[in-house]
């Protein structure tokens, strides 16, 4: 990426809770090997654009260089990415299910550092300490579940796909209309299958009924 491409750091405004959930999926499902090489040349930009956003990343910070050299090779994000997968992981699992012990020992260590959250009564609490951007995404990533009430959290994963998901309704199962109408001609196609089954079975009842 030439130095005409990169982002430039400016002061960003703050995403909304929506927004950086959003950004969160977005991340999640993000294949390196596209942003190195895209269709659409555009597309890296506006990613790490939102990147720098969501950081609130400024000309000045430490982190600004890293995400220059990210941009430059994507492939640094390869770990930071596997960690935001393993916490949304870890939501999804309370969300979906309430199983609060799994939200409790989701801890991640990071070179010297060790980050972990648990949750009291609805909420996410969280402990942490960032300096590096690998370290600053699942930071600020914990930081967006902090007080969140773990009962509305809107992450989910697409139940035919399975990629992440950002839900506009609470229980919507799906990555969008795609998806959802493949699974809707599948459990067509296995009803139309069962009736045809159904029918055949009991065609065979009558003849037999008959031969007797």
């Amino acid at each position: 990426m030439s130095r005409q491409q990169e982002v430039v750091m400016q002061r960003f405004k703050p995403m909304s809770a929506s927004e950086a959930q959003k950004f969160l999926v977005k991340l999640a499902n993000t294949d390196l090997g596209a942003l190195d090489h895209p269709d659409d040349p555009g597309a890296p930009i506006t990613f790490f654009h939102e990147l720098a956003r969501y950081l609130v990343i400024t000309e000045e910070k430490q982190l600004a260089g890293q995400i220059r050299k990210a941009q430059n090779k994507p492939d640094l994000l390869d770990a930071a990415i596997k960690d935001i997968r393993e916490l949304l992981d870890a939501i999804i699992a309370v969300s979906k299910d309430g199983d609060r012990r799994r939200l409790r020992a989701a801890t991640f260590k990071i070179g010297w550092q060790t980050l972990g959250f648990t949750i009291d009564e609805e909420n996410v609490i969280s402990m942490r300490d960032a300096d590096e951007l690998r370290t600053a995404l699942i930071d600020t990533a914990v930081e967006d579940f902090d007080q969140t009430k773990w009962r509305l959290l809107r992450i989910g994963r697409c139940q035919r796909c399975s990629k992440y998901l950002y839900k506009v309704k609470l229980n919507q199962e799906y990555c969008g209309y795609d998806c959802a109408n493949k699974a809707a001609a599948q459990r067509r196609i296995g009803r139309l299958k069962g009736a045809a089954k159904g029918g055949k079975m009991q065609k065979e009842v009558r003849s037999n009924a008959t031969q007797t």
